[in-house]
């Protein structure tokens, strides 16, 4: 879980994802969800996008004082 009134970095919600990698590089049932939409992700290279767009939300609510209650990566 991401702190609630804290930015993080990429590799910070990239180590929190980093646990769905399975030893083959790939991704253990582990979506995104976009504009109401589940985007699967598969592999390991797709994780470093996902860090990135998670972090670039989070940080962008937290900067305008919005307390992130639950946004959790499961």
């Amino acid at each position: 879980m991401l702190p609630g009134t804290t930015c993080v970095t990429e590799a910070f919600v990239a180590g929190l994802l980093q646990v769905h990698v399975r030893a083959d590089g790939t991704v253990e049932t582990l979506c995104l969800d976009f504009a109401g939409e589940n985007v699967p992700l598969f592999d390991a290279a797709e994780l470093r996008l996902a860090a990135a767009l998670l972090c670039a939300y989070h940080n962008s609510l937290v900067r305008q004082n919005i307390e992130v209650r639950d946004l959790c990566v499961c």
